[in-house]
């Protein structure tokens, strides 16, 4: 079997929303409306660090701090009062306010995120269109260690949460939610971390020993030559034989 075929294999068995019960990804799939699993799923991505039992709980958290209405609450509400004393590792309410902040300011001008990342993916990339993305907000009054929150590509940031929240919206399967028409899979680049790490590198599949941006278009485009339409639904696949290896270890 070679190295397609055992990607394809763990593919098939990882596509199971059963292996995610406890991820942060149930967040947004919580919701039917686009905006919503939008502001939803960016925030589960962007706490999606550590223990994600931890991260999917604090995402649940802040949205029963918005009523279960995240659109409505980011487009509706004057100060975010409700934020305060929210916490997740380096992440506070004043970070959380200031991102809602942006948000706000998004909708108010493009009405969706598919809508502001749709025609800057497709002119210039998605390595361009995070850094759009993140530009937009900090145009928002904030502090400079909020920065930190938000991971820049053209610093070398593998920018794992950002890759993971597109990977969301724009893929559709048993675990991804697909909601974004008009972002093609094929230009979605790898959600690094330690786990898809870890088995990209025992498959030979990246050289690079650093989790950088490098290290992202090094596999995303190595992972292309087994399906240039789909190449990140082998991150499904990766993470999922890496994090279930590491608890069978730890057991």
């Amino acid at each position: 079997m070679n190295i397609q075929q055992r990607l394809e294999k763990l593919y098939a068995k990882y596509n199971n929303i059963r292996y995610f019960a406890d991820d942060p990804v149930m967040i947004p799939r919580q919701f039917s409306r686009k905006e919503d699993i939008e502001i939803s799923g960016f925030f589960a991505a962007l706490f999606a660090w550590g223990n994600r039992k931890t991260a999917k709980a604090k995402a649940m958290d802040l949205m029963k701090r918005m009523n279960f209405k995240p659109h409505h609450y980011v487009t509706c509400t004057k100060d975010f009062r409700n934020c305060n004393g929210f916490a997740h590792r380096t992440i506070r309410s004043a970070d959380v306010v200031f991102l809602l902040r942006g948000l706000r300011q998004l909708y108010a001008q493009y009405g969706s995120m598919e809508d502001f990342f749709s025609p800057v993916a497709r002119s210039g990339g998605i390595k361009d269109a995070i850094h759009s993305f993140r530009n937009f907000l900090l145009s928002e009054k904030h502090a400079l260690y909020s920065e930190r929150h938000l991971s820049e590509p053209y610093k070398n940031s593998g920018c794992k949460r950002m890759n993971l929240f597109l990977r969301w919206m724009v893929r559709h399967d048993n675990v991804d939610m697909g909601v974004w028409q008009s972002v093609d899979s094929s230009a979605l680049y790898m959600p690094l971390d330690v786990h898809s790490g870890r088995m990209s590198r025992s498959f030979g599949l990246l050289s690079r020993k650093n989790d950088d941006w490098n290290a992202v278009e090094e596999l995303t485009q190595r992972l292309r030559t087994f399906d240039s339409r789909d190449p990140v639904k082998y991150d499904i696949a990766l993470f999922g034989a890496g994090f279930f290896m590491a608890q069978k270890k730890e057991q």
